[in-house]
This record gives C-alpha cells, sequence and structure tokens, in this order.
C-alpha cells in the first residue's frame, strides 16, 4: 500500500532533565530537539525527495524519535538520509532489489548500514508497497566489519598508572573553595573518579539528586544517579550511589556556592556561573582539561570509567557487580575488565580456592569427565561452528556414533554430561568467540532498543561461563585414558 504520513504536528520525546525541551515540531520543515544538553536538528528542505519518500522517511524518523535516544537519531539516522540523498535510492521509489542491496554493501563500514536496516524493516512492518521480505533476508545476511567494542580493553588495561592515580587523587585536596568555576571542575573530576559516570549522567544530576545523612557526629553521603541507558516518556530511573565524605563536602559547597550567586533558579547541580545547565560536550572538555594540567595524557571522563571497572575487576569483584556499578545493560562489557586482568587466576584461586562450597560446585560440572583426543574415536569428536568460525577437535560426545544429537553442537555441548572436553581442546577459542557473538547481541539489541530481557543474551552467558568452568577444571587435571 501506499504510506501517507499522518503529522500530529508535535512529538513529546524522551527526556533527561526535567528542564530539557520535549516537545519537537514536526509540522516545520525544521525539526529541532535536545539531548544532554546539545542541540540537534533535521533540516527536511535539505532533502528534495520525491514527496511520498519524504512521507515515509518523515514517518520514519518520527518513529525513531519515539523509542531511540534522540543523539542517536541526529547522528546515524541523519546520516543515513544524507546517504540517501547521494544514492541511486533518491532518484526513484519504490527501490528495487538489487539497489537496496548495493546501497547495503556499499555503507557495511558505516553506521548507516544499521539504520537503514532499522528503516527497510520498519517499511516491511508498514506493510508499503515495494518492500518485500526476500529483500529483507538479503539485507540481514548484509553486516558490517566484525569488531568488538571491547577489544582494547582484553588487549591492554585500560586505566591509570599507579603514579598518575596518585597525582589524581592528590590534586582532589587542591582547589579554591571560594571559585565556583574550580570548585565545579574538581567535583566533576573526582566523581568521575569515584563513581565512573557517563558525562550525560553527570549532565542530568539536579541538586536534589545529592542526600546527606547525618548519625551521631558522622555525615554520610549519597547522590542519585541517573541510568543513561533507560531512556522513557518521563525521568530515567535513577540509582543511589554512595560518595566520600570529600566528595559529599565538595558537592555540599558547590551547591552553597551556587545559592550565594543567586543567578538562576536552574536545578542542575553542575551548571555555569551563570546559571545554566552544562551539557555533555562542556563537561567532557572540563574533565580532559583538568587531566591535561595534571600531565596525564590523554585522559577524559572515559578513561576514568574505565579505570574504575578495570580496578574492581582487579581487586576480584564479579562480573556481575562490575556492571551493576557501571550501569552495563549486559555482563559482556564487564567480562572484558575481568579477562583483561593479569592477575585474574591468582585472584580467583585465593577467594575461591579454599571454598568448600565453590569446590563442591565444581565437582557437579555437567560435564563428563575430561579425556585425552588420542585414546578416543575420531568419530566421536565434537565439531560444529560458532560465531561462523569452524570449531573442531574441543572434546568427545558420549551419545552412539550413529545418534544425533537434538542440541545444537558446541552451543550445548559445555552443559552436557556426556561431553567430555579434551585437555587440548579450543576451549579458550570457543570462549572468545562467544563471547564476540554475544557482544554483536547486545550491538544488534540497542540498536534496535530490544536490550531489556533477551534469550540469546542469557543463553550465550550461561554457556560462556560454563566454557570457563570447564578450562578452570581443566587446570591441573589429572586426564582419563593417560
Amino acid at each position: 500500500m501506499l504510506y501517507k504520513f499522518i503529522n500530529p504536528g508535535k512529538l513529546k520525546i524522551a527526556k533527561r532533565t526535567i528542564d530539557q525541551t520535549v516537545v519537537v515540531d514536526t509540522q516545520s520543515e525544521v525539526w529541532r530537539f535536545e539531548d544532554g544538553g546539545l542541540k540537534f536538528k533535521i533540516d527536511w528542505r535539505k532533502f528534495p525527495f520525491d514527496a511520498s519518500v519524504i512521507d515515509i522517511l518523515k514517518g520514519f524518523i518520527f518513529h525513531r524519535l519515539e523509542v531511540m535516544a534522540p543523539r542517536t537519531v541526529s547522528g546515524m539516522d541523519y546520516q543515513m538520509l544524507r546517504d540517501i540523498l547521494e544514492s541511486r535510492l533518491s532518484y526513484y521509489f519504490p527501490w528495487v532489489e538489487q539497489d537496496v542491496i548495493a546501497f547495503a554493501n556499499h555503507h557495511k563500514i558505516c553506521n548507516s548500514l544499521y539504520a537503514f536496516k532499522s528503516l527497510y524493516s520498519w517499511m516491511l512492518q508498514k506493510d508499503i508497497t515495494g518492500v518485500d521480505s526476500r529483500t529483507k533476508l538479503k539485507l540481514d545476511e548484509i553486516s558490517g566489519p566484525v569488531r568488538n567494542p571491547y577489544d582494547k580493553i582484553f588487549l591492554r588495561q585500560v586505566q591509570l598508572t599507579v603514579s598518575d592515580e596518585f597525582i589524581l587523587v592528590n590534586s582532589f585536596k587542591h582547589f579554591n573553595p571560594n571559585d565556583i568555576c574550580h570548585v565545579t571542575v574538581v567535583t566533576l573530576l573526582q566523581l568521575a573518579y569515584e563513581l565512573g559516570p557517563r558525562p550525560i549522567q553527570m549532565h542530568s544530576l539536579d541538586i536534589t539528586d545529592f542526600k546527606a545523612f547525618k548519625k551521631g557526629e558522622t555525615v554520610y553521603y549519597s547522590i542519585n544517579l541517573p541510568l543513561a541507558k533507560k531512556l522513557r516518556s518521563g525521568l530515567p530511573p535513577k540509582k543511589m550511589r554512595s560518595i566520600s565524605v570529600n566528595l559529599g563536602s565538595k558537592i555540599d559547597l558547590l551547591i552553597k556556592l551556587h545559592s550565594k550567586a543567586a543567578v538562576s533558579i536552574c536545578s542542575a547541580l553542575f551548571k555555569h556561573e551563570l546559571g545554566a545547565r552544562l551539557s555533555t560536550s562542556e563537561i567532557s572538555a572540563l574533565i580532559s582539561s583538568r587531566l591535561k594540567q595534571l600531565n596525564i595524557l590523554n585522559g577524559n571522563a572515559t578513561l576514568l570509567r574505565h579505570h574504575l571497572a578495570q580496578s574492581m575487576a582487579d581487586n576480584g569483584a564479579s562480573s556481575e557487580m562490575i556492571a551493576e556499578i557501571m550501569g552495563h545493560n549486559s555482563t559482556v562489557a564487564a567480562r572484558a575488565y575481568v579477562g583483561a586482568t593479569p592477575a585474574i587466576g591468582e585472584i580467583k584461586t585465593k577467594a575461591l580456592g579454599k571454598n568448600d562450597t565453590y569446590l563442591a560446585i565444581l565437582k557437579m560440572l555437567l560435564t563428563g569427565e575430561v579425556v585425552a583426543k588420542e585414546y578416543v574415536d575420531p568419530n566421536t569428536w565434537v565439531k560444529g561452528e560458532i560465531n561462523g568460525i569452524y570449531i573442531g577437535g574441543i572434546g568427545s560426545c558420549g551419545l552412539a556414533a550413529n545418534t544425533s544429537c537434538p542440541k545444537n553442537p558446541v552451543y550445548s555441548c559445555y552443559t552436557c554430561k556426556k561431553f567430555h572436553p579434551f585437555v587440548d581442546g579450543q576451549h579458550q577459542q570457543v570462549k572468545g568467540e562467544l563471547q564476540k557473538q554475544a557482544t554483536e547481541f547486545v550491538q544488534a539489541s540497542e540498536t534496535a532498543n530490544d536490550i531489556g530481557f533477551n534469550k540469546v543474551i542469557t543463553q550465550l552467558e550461561l554457556t560462556i561461563e560454563a566454557v570457563s568452568q570447564v578450562i578452570i577444571k581443566l587446570d591441573g587435571k589429572t586426564i582419563q585414558g593417560t
């Protein structure tokens, strides 16, 4: 059918702060909106498409502004519109399959591909003429270069050096208590160091998020930190985090200084001297500039965030705990920090090796006994594929040679009693490929705004944990058949 965009004239988008403009005038030829204190726009006058195509694209962008973070729409989706304008797809509609696939292949190294896939899926759901499931299937098969956003964490520890950390912590003691700007910068830096929030979270903080509790002669401080990736029509949910007395006293001082200035009724915790809320880019710039003054090269809010997560991993924190503190939607990112910890084996040995309950759990592993490959009939070897990578020789299957397994080989083996892992099997490779695949599912879910409970991700995480337990079991194990 032909699609007609029914324009209501106004659109209410997700908001992060109570003073954010959340209504978009969709009757205008320029749609203006903001996110994180930054202003964005989509100027439809720059896209001289046919009226029917404009209707489709406006309907899609309207939908995306309803469900996605505004800055995602202004970046990834707006780039896709510009790429369509420069392609054959701008000449006509309905699009033929050949041009759709050519466009996707040409832009598979950038975010336009993901936005275009979302556009095509949305058009298919709307039953728009010229859009078909066969083309969508071919489109789904096209993917950009496989990349793991946590590769640099796996390859090296992303954190401050001991000397840099000493300089940073010592700098928290030296500031001018009468200078609002200086107190703001030092407070931002210490908050980034203690809790590792994203700039958007610091931007969203209000004065009312800061709490002080007095018990006897002692004062305890906390802050309600907004979650960055839980956007909805109302304000994002918040989680209370304890902060140090040193940081709490700085925040208390900052609030008093702004109160004395009395230049604005803005509720923001971090704002300019004149009272306007600091944007995410301004917060990032202030932190980076201060770190540069301290000779901490290439320092920024992200480095401090990585430092906190890596420090937790180095001290034996579980991936679940790291994910909770850092506000991750999955434990995939947290496992990157744990995997990058050089001393993690020693930490686990000290923490768990003497624990009777943990040892009992190890004995209850679902896999069968570990065996040596050379003593096993090759016809029973388990072979399969993970994330497009062929895996062979990880263990043997206890089922009869002429019996087919009703489950998916490799994925299901590590939780099966019939599976006997090889001592020299490719278990580390299996774990690595599973982690990459889990990361890809998380990225896809985030793009589709479906990062809630996801059975595929959950199953992959359980399998990864099972593989990890097999690797632990193999360490120092006496092998059957030798």
